[in-house]
Order: structure tokens, then C-alpha cells, then sequence
């Protein structure tokens, strides 16, 4: 009997680790056998650049030279740069008394173009004759198509992509969207392929594909981790997709494979795994340039913006490849010829082709819906017009009479008054007549009677959406005064106080009139963080009119959540010899 239980026991317990072995199996770490990207020989071609915003390297045409932007041997705003891809010395191309951002030159190496200043207002070097000629658009990360006549760009207003040609003045969007932001275009060998990233407003990130002749675009990979850029191999078949926190991925294009990248350092320390930011793939396939900066145990803000301002290595590293086939990397794409802009007919008078390509400006903000008796009501109205060099005036065409509309900016402000529904309508049009209007309902609440209500103790609520700043006048003969003439400029200092924000909208309000003062009075703030200041730097000049009194500027934020008030102000002495109070 003794015999029976042994083997009944061995038997249980033999069933029992065949089913659980797979388990164990499962938690043992598994080597990754998938296809994989591996950067070796990682080269520090500059260390420590410096940029107000970020710094974009790109290659030239043959792979052999990277242009960059940056601030070196104490440059005040970005310049221009290039230098030889194995090293040496570096070379400053382009200056100016704005930052200039995202160089990258012409298939022929004949024209560079790059987007300058707080506007990103898009403009084109001739290398030859050493001239910029600005454009009347403006974006980010903007391509010179092989004609050397067409511009692709992301728009800074509407976040769509678009397409410019120069002798026409013709714009064309590629994307239509009012949703979502679309940004780091790619064109591909053939010339007429597109990829890049789309932002939607529940986080998600896309990655898309689409061509130049058509605005329909088909997603390929998906990802909840915010991706800050994308670069293509020579055959279009691999990209390398950049996240903010400084990590890279592979994805095919087509199937949607994901391929892990390693990079290979001589330091067995791998706390000191260097984050890239926004790579470049060379012509041939075997480079990669980006910036860089060793990574940061525990670090809670992003490594690559410290006090206030980019701080990285410019890079450059040779690419390997596993368990992927050579020609999906290095076979180039069959280049294709399109048209795609009309030429304008002979007989049509410029005017009436004027008249005709007019866009009309269109409302995208939700007014608030209610407000309580006796409160300021603010709604900015927004409105977006893919004419870019259209001003756009804003109107109240229907509401309360003790209601104020801001005509320039957009800003609608009134004093609620008794309880009740009350009816408004707004409108905004462009230089042509264009125009767009929009009607909403305001219920206004009555006031709560704090003198009858109970006073209960609740805990403080959690902030958001709540900011920390400072402004701060600088001019360049420190005497505290603005004088007609005078170059100054305006710092602005911003962060959040627990909640990061992206596209955090700045609309600067002064007490001047036209003639005083050139400034510009809207910005934005790509990225607001808990804990890390973001600078933005504003030139502040004095005009023949400026008036001896004090000016003031205070400031009105606006992000995805709503509108508040800046919490810091300034006020700047004038002083004009001229005029004798």
C-alpha cells in the first residue's frame, strides 16, 4: 500500500513541474533575436552647443558635410554653422540678430534654408552671393525641394503641412487638420514620398506616410510616448523615430516592424547611456548625426534644457545593422517628376487670381459656457487662416453693450451681469473681406450667498494649470531707460507650477500707442515644465514716437485648458529727448 502512494506522489509532483516549468521559463531574462540598430564609434564633433531653442544637424546631399544651428564663441542668438563630417574645424555661415533655426541645404548645395527667429518666419541663403531673402511664411523644420523653388514646411499657425512655391507665390496644404498637430516632415529619395509625425489632442502620437500630390495620409505606427522627430534610411524602407526622453526605435514603413537600437559606448557604465535628440540619416546609410548629453540617474526634467536654455554634443556615428536585409537600408528610391503647381494663365489679371486663391479665416476655440454674476468673462477667441500674410481683425457683432472686444487679439471681456442666458456673436475677418462668425450662449449663475452657506473645510485642491514667471527689461547701455532707437530686449521667464504643458500661447498686452514701440506681441512656449524655467527673448526697440511715461506690460496665457492672467508685470521707463513735457 505504501508502495501505491509512493508512486501516486511521484506522479502528482512529476504533472505538477511540467505544468509550471514553462512559467519559470518565461521569467528568465530572453535575448532580443528581432532586427536591431546598432550605433558604434559615436564621435564628438563639438561639444557643449549651446541654443535657445534646440539644435538641428542635418547632412548635405552627399553625406559629407553637417549643417547645424547653434550659439558658439559667445554668439548671442543661433547662427549657421557647418563642418566636415569627420571633424575639424567648424564654420560660420549665416548671423543675425535672430535666433535662426533648422538649416538644411539644397540638393545642389547652391541655397541653404532655415527658419528665423520667434516667428519662424522662413527664409533662403544664396551661398554664392551670400544673401537671405525672407519668405511670407512661416514654420518649422522646412525642406527646399529638388527644383530649388518649392518649400515644405510645417506652419506655425495651424500645425498643418504645406507646400510654398517661391516665383508663384502659391500655397497648397498637405494636411487638414484643426485637431491635431503635424510636424518633422521627411521626404524621401524618390522626391515625392512624405513621412512624418502627427500629435493628436488625447496624447496619442502617429507616425504617417502620404506623397506631395495628395492631402490623404495613411498611419503606419502609433505610440503613447511623445515623439519629438523622425529620419529615414536612403531607401525609405526604415525609419528612426526620436522620442523626447532621448530614446531611439526603428520602424518599417510598410509593415509596421519594430527594430531596437543599441549604441555601443567604451564606458561599461550604463547610467551614462547617451540620449540623442532630432538624428539625421546620412545619404549611404552607414552615418548618423544628433545631438546629445549622457543620461541623468533619477532625473525628473528633460537633460537636454538646463537653465533655461539647450545645452548638447554635436555627434556623428557610424549605423550598423542586424537581421535586415541591406537593400532595405542603402538601395536608394526611383526619383519622380511632379507638377505640382499650374502654371498661372497669361490672360488672368493678378488681381482676380488673388481674389480667387483667398482663404477665408476660420474660428477653432469653444467659448465658456458659464460665469458667475459679477465675474470677468475672458474668451480669446481663435481663428486660423492658411494665408499667412493676412492680418486678421476680430469684431462683436451681437451681445451685452457693456461687452469689449479686443479688435487685434481677440480677447472678448465683460462683467456678467444678473443671472440669465445671455446671447453673444463674434467675428473675425481678413485683409480681402473673408470672414467667419460664431454665435454662443453665456449662462451666467447667480453669486453664492457665502453668509448662509455652511462652512465646511475641504483640503486644498490640487493645482493646475498654474504658472511661475518673471520679466525682466535688458538694454544695452544698462541705464534702466528706453530710448527712440535704442535695441533693447524683453525676458521672459516661464514654468508651471505641477502639470507639463505643451503650446503654451503668450499674448503681451501694452499701454502704448502705434509709433512707440516694435515688439512682437504673441509667442508661444513649446514646452512648460514643473520645476525648469523656459526663456523666450523678445528684441524691444524704441520708435520715433515713444512718449516719456511710464509703460506697462502684462501678459494673457492660453493653453489647451483655458486663458489666465501672466503672474509677473513690468514697467519700463521711456525717454524721448525730443519731446518736452
Amino acid at each position: 500500500m505504501s508502495r501505491w502512494r509512493f508512486l501516486n506522489f511521484t506522479l502528482i509532483i512529476s504533472l505538477i513541474l511540467l505544468f509550471v516549468s514553462p512559467f519559470f521559463q518565461c521569467s528568465q531574462p530572453v535575448a532580443t533575436d528581432g532586427p536591431k540598430f546598432i550605433l558604434q564609434n559615436p564621435q564628438t564633433l563639438i561639444p557643449n552647443i549651446i541654443s535657445n531653442y534646440v539644435t538641428s544637424s542635418r547632412f548635405d546631399s552627399d553625406g559629407q558635410t553637417i549643417i547645424f544651428n547653434g550659439r558658439l564663441d559667445g554668439d548671442s542668438w543661433d547662427c549657421v554653422y557647418t563642418i566636415p563630417v569627420q571633424g575639424g574645424d567648424y564654420r560660420k555661415i549665416i548671423e543675425s540678430t535672430d535666433d535662426l533655426l533648422f538649416p538644411a541645404f539644397s540638393d545642389d548645395r547652391s541655397k541653404i534654408i532655415y527658419a528665423r527667429g520667434f516667428a519662424r518666419q522662413i527664409a533662403l541663403y544664396d551661398t554664392e552671393s551670400g544673401e537671405s531673402t525672407e519668405l511670407p511664411i512661416f514654420g518649422n523644420t522646412p525642406i527646399l525641394l529638388p527644383d530649388n523653388e518649392t518649400i515644405l514646411y510645417s506652419g506655425v499657425i495651424d500645425a498643418n503641412l504645406k507646400l510654398y512655391h517661391i516665383p508663384t507665390r502659391q500655397s497648397k496644404n498637405l494636411t487638414e487638420s484643426w485637431v491635431s498637430t503635424n510636424f518633422s516632415p521627411i521626404l524621401l529619395s524618390d522626391d515625392f514620398q512624405l513621412r512624418w509625425v502627427e500629435k493628436l489632442r488625447n496624447g496619442l502620437y502617429k507616425l504617417n506616410r502620404g506623397n506631395l500630390e495628395s492631402n490623404k495620409s495613411s498611419s503606419f505606427h502609433t505610440n503613447r510616448k511623445a515623439i519629438y522627430g523622425i529620419t529615414a534610411s536612403p531607401s525609405g524602407q526604415w525609419n528612426l523615430v526620436n522620442f523626447l526622453d532621448g530614446s531611439l526605435i526603428g520602424v518599417h514603413g510598410k509593415d509596421s516592424t519594430i527594430a531596437m537600437v543599441e549604441i555601443q559606448i567604451d564606458s561599461d557604465d550604463q547610467s551614462q547611456m547617451p540620449l540623442i535628440s532630432l538624428p539625421d540619416w546620412s545619404i549611404n546609410g552607414s552615418k548618423l548625426v544628433y545631438t546629445s548629453v549622457p543620461s541623468e540617474k533619477f532625473a525628473s526634467i528633460n537633460p537636454f534644457f538646463k537653465y533655461g536654455y539647450y545645452k548638447a554634443d554635436l555627434v556623428v556615428a557610424n549605423l550598423k545593422w542586424e537581421k535586415i536585409n541591406n537593400g532595405d537600408i542603402v538601395r536608394p528610391l526611383s526619383p519622380q517628376t511632379v507638377s505640382l503647381f499650374p502654371e498661372p494663365s497669361s490672360t488672368s489679371s493678378p488681381v482676380a487670381t488673388a481674389q480667387k486663391t483667398n482663404n477665408p479665416p476660420i474660428i477653432t476655440s469653444t467659448p465658456p459656457a458659464t460665469v458667475l454674476q459679477g465675474d470677468v468673462f475672458i474668451y480669446r477667441v481663435n481663428a486660423v487662416d492658411i494665408d499667412l500674410f493676412d492680418n486678421l481683425e476680430y469684431r462683436q457683432t451681437d451681445g451685452p453693450l457693456d461687452a469689449e472686444m479686443l479688435a487685434k487679439s481677440g480677447i472678448l471681456y465683460w462683467i456678467a451681469g444678473e443671472p440669465g442666458d445671455y446671447q453673444f456673436a463674434v467675428a473675425v475677418s481678413d485683409n480681402s473681406g473673408e470672414s467667419d462668425r460664431q454665435t454662443f450662449t453665456v449662462n451666467v449663475l447667480p453669486k453664492p450667498d457665502w453668509r448662509r452657506s455652511q462652512f465646511i473645510h475641504k483640503s486644498a485642491p490640487e493645482i493646475r494649470n498654474e504658472y511661475l514667471a518673471g520679466l525682466v527689461f535688458k538694454d544695452p547701455n544698462n541705464d534702466g531707460f528706453l530710448s527712440p532707437g535704442e535695441n533693447a530686449s524683453l525676458l521672459i521667464d516661464l514654468k508651471s507650477r505641477s502639470v507639463a504643458m505643451d503650446s503654451v500661447k503668450l499674448q503681451l498686452l501694452t499701454t502704448v500707442f502705434s509709433g512707440e514701440i516694435e515688439m512682437e506681441h504673441e509667442l508661444v512656449f513649446e514646452h512648460c515644465i514643473p520645476g525648469q524655467w523656459s526663456r523666450k527673448i523678445i528684441p524691444l526697440k524704441g520708435l520715433e514716437g515713444l512718449q516719456n511715461r511710464p509703460i506697462v506690460i502684462r501678459g494673457i496665457l492660453q493653453n489647451s485648458n483655458g486663458i489666465s492672467l501672466l503672474p509677473a508685470s513690468l514697467v519700463i521707463s521711456a525717454k524721448n529727448p525730443e519731446i518736452k513735457n
